[in-house]
């Protein structure tokens, strides 16, 4: 009787142990599929994903400007234009009313952060930027026609491509939806939004007075950040 006991408890030891075994394999060969599939997706997604041609970083940093380029005051907005909170601003007309109150003050800059319905802001961005490529005024009536003449989501690319056009009429039209078509400027978009995340923002509208960070953002607290700058 007891060497059967024993018998038994060595192949229920044996038992489990076997058990054992064939869950570390279960486990290993998931390992190895799962870390196979990445491979394959990551293959897939930078293989046929277009982040577009590569930019000079002259490029990069060249920024639209509204007001006075020499204006001792630079007020920045890091915007999407598929944020409805920036589109409301926008619309309300507060940056023009702000270079209207501070004449040959403050310069304007608008840079991209394509967070908030991302892809089609992304799109939007570039459209933009293609229009920055032949001049600041260009950019701004690309700008304008994105946030007033667009629908979030709905309007495609070429779509807006259109409407850009139609409202710019000295636009190299050829040239513009080359840009466009070729994803050139998917990376200067990305810079711009790198650039911001590297410190921690994720919000649209974020604006900036002389470097400084607006937190609780309203025409008032901004407007107030530019007295003291223009008083230091």
């Amino acid at each position: 009787m007891a060497r059967r006991n024993r018998n038994n408890t060595r192949r229920r030891r044996q038992e489990r142990e076997q058990e054992k075994q064939r869950q570390q394999i279960v486990r290993i060969i998931a390992v190895v599929i799962g870390v196979f599939v990445l491979g394959i997706v990551g293959f897939f997604v930078l293989g046929t994903g277009n982040s577009g041609p590569e930019q000079p970083q002259a490029r990069l940093d060249l920024d639209p400007i509204l007001g006075n380029p020499d204006a001792p005051v630079t007020l920045i907005e890091y915007g999407a234009y598929g944020c409805e909170a920036c589109r409301s601003w926008h619309e309300a007309g507060i940056v023009e009313d702000i270079l209207a109150t501070y004449p040959n003050q403050v310069r304007f800059i608008y840079r991209d952060l394509p967070i908030i319905s991302a892809a089609w802001s992304q799109e939007m961005a570039e459209v933009a930027q293609c229009a920055l490529d032949q001049s600041n005024d260009l950019f701004w009536q690309a700008h304008n026609t994105l946030f007033e003449d667009t629908e979030l989501t709905r309007t495609s690319q070429p779509n807006a491509v259109n409407l850009v056009l139609e409202n710019a009429p000295t636009m190299d039209e050829t040239a513009f939806r080359d840009c466009v078509n070729g994803n050139t400027h998917f990376r200067t978009v990305r810079f711009d939004m790198e650039r911001l995340e590297v410190r921690g923002v994720r919000g649209t509208p974020t604006w900036f007075v002389n470097g400084q960070q607006v937190y609780s953002a309203s025409p008032q607290v901004i407007t107030q950040l530019i007295d003291n700058a223009l008083t230091q």
